[in-house]
């Protein structure tokens, strides 16, 4: 999935209340891309999806060719050898120099995930540079040669000369696998080929990355797990909201998980979830708190407020005059503030915070 934010996020630094696991199996079912950063002692290379098949090919007609041709010297650009290479059009690989590079995880690594943390990997879909730290840049296309090597006979040997056609031209990197070596390790082959040597690099489940853009997709994917008895539950039909989805997440990942961990400045903590907004992060804590203070109807002091939330998205994102077709856009926000008002004692800020985090997004 092409996403349009390429700025990249530690997946082990996000509040995941499913757990890094069960968040890589939602990347596996969503199309959300997984990325590692490639260790400095590897090199990487672009490899030709259908290169190791070519080449294959190529060694089985030479030796087809020495059959055929058994005396005497000449070359074997004029077998069909030479004339069916050349109308495969193939690509020589291609080292990508730049440094560092973010490397794409297949479908079939990210999901070797559910049942160990480390993995060994040497095969990539696509490499990202960096454009401008931290945002990344995807590699969309890779300069090489036409693969057309010419092997000379003689009586007594195979000899490798003149690897590739001289001409570069540029070929879509969706047209390549990337697959890891070991820096200044790569020795071409006779049949220019560098297959076979390969170095699989060990990832831990801790060292993948996602894209900051698709982060909150991600969130609205995992509070499907919190279950119903939670006091941050959030009805399947609640969903559209994901500053509500990621407070119901941090509420149960805080204060209702088997291993509790309340912060000791919960607005402090959870203001980076909330763009560094003071007012609204003090409003999120307000609404995940199990004690929470300040101004409230009494019959709704020491219990958690965050069902209230969900109430109010309730009446006016999900009832009657939505179903008779009046859009999100069009629902008033002073009417949704004003009832947090009247109907719960919340003070201004908090009610104005309360319509912030049950907006749909």
């Amino acid at each position: 999935m092409k996403s349009n934010n390429l700025t990249i996020v530690r997946l082990s630094d996000l509040d995941l209340v499913a757990g890094i696991k069960k968040a890589l199996i939602k990347c596996t079912e969503h199309d959300i891309p997984v990325l590692i950063i490639c260790p400095e002692m590897v090199s990487v290379w672009a490899i030709p999806k259908n290169f190791e098949k070519i080449v294959s090919s190529y060694k089985l007609l030479v030796e087809n060719g020495f059959k055929e041709n058994a005396v005497g010297d000449s070359s074997l650009s004029d077998f069909k050898l030479h004339k069916e290479i050349k109308n495969k059009n193939s690509m020589r690989p291609r080292l990508i120099s730049e440094s560092p590079l973010f490397l794409e995880l297949r479908l079939d690594s990210i999901t070797r995930f559910s049942v160990c943390d480390q993995i060994d990997v040497s095969s990539f879909t696509k490499a990202y540079r960096f454009k401008e730290p931290p945002e990344l840049s995807l590699i969309s296309n890779i300069v090489t040669n036409r693969y057309n090597p010419k092997i000379l006979r003689s009586s007594t040997s195979i000899q490798y000369n003149d690897p590739s056609e001289k001409l570069l031209f540029t070929c879509e990197s969706t047209d390549f696998i990337f697959q890891t070596f070991q820096k200044n390790r790569v020795t071409l082959h006779k049949f220019d080929d560098p297959l076979g040597d390969e170095l699989a690099i060990t990832i831990n489940i801790t060292d993948c990355f996602i894209f900051d853009g698709d982060v909150k997709k991600l969130t609205n994917y995992l509070v499907e797990h919190i279950p119903e008895s939670s006091s941050y539950f959030v009805p399947k039909n609640c969903r559209l909201s994901s500053k509500l989805n990621e407070l119901a997440i941090l509420g149960q990942k805080l204060f209702e998980n088997p291993i509790k961990n309340p912060p000791s400045n919960l607005t402090d903590n959870i203001k980076s979830h909330f763009n560094d907004d003071q007012k609204l992060a003090e409003a999120a804590a307000f609404f995940i708190t199990p004690d929470p203070q300040g101004k409230m109807n009494e019959e709704y002091r020491s219990k958690v407020q965050f069902k209230h939330l969900i109430d109010a998205y309730k009446k006016f994102y999900i009832d009657e005059k939505l179903k008779k077709g009046i859009s999100k856009q069009e629902v008033s926000k002073q009417e949704i503030k004003s009832f947090f008002l009247k109907t719960y004692n919340y003070s201004e800020e908090k009610s104005r915070g309360a319509v912030k985090l049950i907006t749909p997004d």
